[in-house]
């Protein structure tokens, strides 16, 4: 089943002074094909693992990150938190 490209907006925050600049998405892509925007099955799927490529985007210095896989998964990671807007929905991303 494939499922249309949504247009959606992704945005990058941080909490207090972590990042000097603000951040700068430059893509956002399907983890798994990494097809580029304008090319035949580009989209992103709710519910699929998506990467965010950009500059400024979390702490210069990441600190000793918590066991992902004993769960449960954090909303937060390093003070950067992902929202994802579509259609004027916005939910949290989980980040990783």
């Amino acid at each position: 089943m494939k499922i249309a490209a949504v247009p959606c907006l992704i945005a990058a925050i941080c909490a207090g002074n972590a990042l000097a600049q603000a951040p700068s998405i430059s893509a956002v892509l399907n983890n798994y094909s990494y097809t580029l925007a304008g090319s035949p099955n580009y989209g992103i799927a709710q519910g699929s693992i998506f990467v965010v490529f950009g500059t400024f985007l979390g702490p210069a210095v990441i600190p000793t990150l918590p066991d992902l896989s004993k769960g449960p998964l954090v909303r937060t990671l390093s003070g950067v938190a992902v929202n994802v807007t579509v259609n004027g929905t916005t939910v949290q991303a989980i980040p990783d």
